[in-house]
């Protein structure tokens, strides 16, 4: 996932998103400058006033922030005492006791809150310093939005990242709170409605595991959904043990791909016992007072009221470029990294490191020096430099002789090596390795000219024998496989060649090079599963040769699969080529081969004229690259004349003499 920014790019790119951010950071402190006093005042009044269980104000403020703000006066009567709890006003540490506190990636403690943006900032806390089993986690959280999914409030987890219990967000089910756990283990989905807090509103959760196995999940002071027991074989009340197990913020479990929460924790709390329903009504009636907007101005005069409209604007606006700046484009590519040096391991063990090993080859191969001669510590571009200019030497028998036998391969459809990917003690011996040398040798001398050998492949009396071998009886008899080339091997086409030359002879070919592949498929989506459909797809985009088709497991082309054509996520040195049924009736009644033999008796149509005669003689000349006989030509003229030119057609492209190279 490298970044496909330059420097310079990227580095524009983060002074606008530091500027705006410093920006946005201004006008916020200038608004809590307004807000403080307000929610001081609002806050007083309302510890005057019976407590209320659901959050106030839903105005435009909950847009840009939330508006907590900590009772002046003594707890809630009945509020428990928890084991540790952070309220962020001075940083990420515990405020009861020594329990420190590690802020990272980028998460900041401002205002009183902790601030989470979803893509890698979390906290953690020091190692608990006392078993921690029956439990209760509690938090005052406003998130950034509704739409993320599996972010974590408050987690309590081993050190070593196994176990794990947190107050989750939308993990499972959408915009669902629920209580997390190592593999689902404690987890089960509640039956709650789904969180419709606005963006930023503050919102009291907590989560209660009891000595009898029940779990319990809160919102806001009340139940929320059912307690239950998980069904799991072992006991749902984890230990985690003294000083190995942390607290997390903004994070479900270590190492999770989208544990991350965005938005901000107002307060968090970790008590070392299950609270009652009463008790956890009282923490939260104790815990930040959720004042709105309408509270606030009310404790406003107007110009401090205008004052603050003005500045929520600016902040929306300020937030509003930052969503708008497309994300940094990234790319599946290699992140390289200098090598480091090699060392010869001792019965092959990593951690029994012997001697050093400079940069270079298999000293078993002849040739060139297996030592590249390199100084230790030579960067990787000199290495792989080194390694081409080895690779390519004149002196390296390998790289010409597996080259040469590719290209006969290319032609025979059997290279004189019949392994082509394995020239070792494995593989095949050649058949002809006088030959095979000389093409290397040539292929060397002729300045590595790939078409020099083809050239002199195809003007070979051996590729310009036939293929058939009536009366050579004895031949037959001492090499059947043809491995000495006694006649041309009758060869298949391959599968992308055959529909290549359907397309060529119904003039449909579209013989551009280079662009993007096209797509014989259609695309549905379910959930998070893709489906490839082959739906029969036609058109002048899918005309292209067959180099350019883009292939899928989902959606591959039956003709061209029944054709042995392979599967391109596997390496095929060589093909494999049966003879089915299959083959048959897929050439007789697949629908691309039905679609060329009407373009083909189009195009004989409007090439050659009216008349039968011409029409077949021209097919059968752009097909075979020969004309009719007699009898041939008969026969097709009576079919065209009864069934259409079609028909005909049709029996040219499913002819053998089209289909294989003789």
């Amino acid at each position: 996932e490298r970044l496909v920014l330059t420097a310079e790019e990227l580095e524009a790119r983060e002074r606008i998103v530091a500027a705006t951010v410093r920006r946005i950071r201004e006008l916020e402190l200038s608004l809590e400058e307004i807000e403080r006093p307000a929610r001081a005042a609002a806050a007083r009044r309302a510890c005057e006033a019976p407590a209320a269980d659901a959050p106030a104000g839903d105005g435009p403020a909950a847009e840009v922030r939330a508006t907590g703000a900590r009772a002046a006066g003594p707890p809630a009567a009945g509020a428990p005492r928890p084991a540790a709890r952070w309220t962020f006003e001075a940083g990420p540490a515990d405020d009861l006791g020594a329990l420190g506190g590690i802020l990272e990636g980028g998460a900041a403690v401002a205002g009183g809150r902790l601030r989470l943006d979803g893509r890698g900032a979390f906290a953690r806390s020091d190692p608990l310093p006392r078993d921690l089993r029956e439990k209760t986690l509690e938090a005052w959280v406003s998130l950034a939005s509704l739409d993320q999914r599996g972010g974590g409030v408050i987690s309590v987890e081993s050190r070593d990242g196994r176990r794990f219990d947190a107050i989750a967000f939308a993990e499972r089910q959408a915009r669902r709170w629920m209580a997390g756990s190592d593999l689902f283990r404690r987890t089960k989905d509640l039956e709650a409605p789904a969180e419709t807090a606005a963006a930023t509103e503050l919102v009291h959760v907590a989560v209660v595991y009891g000595s009898d196995d029940r779990i319990a999940f809160y919102r806001n002071g009340v139940p929320h959904g059912k307690p239950y027991v998980p069904q799991a074989e072992e006991s749902s009340l984890q230990t985690y043990r003294r000083g190995e197990a942390q607290v997390l913020f903004g994070l479900r479990h270590t190492g999770s791909t989208n544990g991350l929460l965005a938005g901000e924790i107002e307060e968090a709390r970790v008590y070392d016992r299950a609270l009652s329903n009463d008790e956890v009504a009282a923490s939260f009636r104790a815990g930040p007072l959720l004042v709105g907007d309408r509270e606030i101005d009310e404790a406003l005069g107007a110009a401090e009221r205008e004052r603050r409209a003005a500045l929520i604007g600016e902040i929306r606006a300020e937030r509003e470029k930052l969503r708008a700046l497309p994300p940094v484009p990234r790319a599946y590519a290699a992140s390289p990294a200098e090598p480091g040096p090699t060392f010869v391991l001792a019965r092959g063990d990593v951690e029994k490191k012997g001697e050093p090993v400079a940069a270079g080859v298999l000293s078993a191969v002849a040739g060139p020096p297996a030592d590249f001669g390199l100084p230790d510590g030579a960067p990787e571009g000199q290495r792989r430099l080194a390694f081409a200019e080895w690779v390519a030497h004149p002196e390296n028998p390998l790289t010409a002789r597996v080259l040469a036998n590719r290209l006969w391969q290319h032609h025979f459809g059997r290279g004189l090596v019949g392994t082509p990917s394995d020239f070792g003690s494995n593989g095949e011996r050649p058949s002809h390795p006088d030959l095979l040398d000389w093409l290397a040798t040539e292929l060397v001398a002729r300045g590595w000219s790939v078409k020099a050998i083809h050239r002199a492949i195809v003007l070979s009396s051996t590729y310009r024998q036939g293929s058939a071998h009536g009366g050579a009886a004895r031949a037959l008899a001492a090499d059947a496989e043809d491995r000495l080339l006694w006649r041309f091997p009758l060869r298949r086409l391959e599968a992308e060649a055959v529909r290549d030359a359907m397309l060529r002879l119904s003039g449909q070919l579209d013989l551009r090079m280079g662009g993007p592949s096209f797509r014989p498929f259609t695309v549905t989506v379910s959930g998070s599963n893709f489906y490839h459909l082959l739906d029969d797809p036609a058109g002048p985009e899918l005309d292209r040769r067959t180099v350019y088709r883009m292939g899928v497991h989902s959606g591959k082309d039956p003709l061209l699969d029944s054709l042995d054509c392979p599967d391109p996520s596997t390496r095929t040195p060589v093909r494999s080529v049966t003879t089915t049924p299959i083959q048959a009736l897929g050439l007789m009644n697949d629908a691309f081969v039905l679609r060329q033999a009407r373009a083909l008796a189009r195009r004989l149509e409007r090439e050659a004229g009216p008349l039968h005669g011409d029409q077949v003689r021209l097919g059968y000349r752009l097909a075979l690259g020969r004309l009719p006989a007699p009898e041939e030509a008969a026969r097709a003229e009576a079919l065209a004349r009864e069934h259409g030119l079609e028909q005909v057609s049709w029996a040219i492209l499913n002819s053998s003499e089209l289909l294989f190279v003789r």
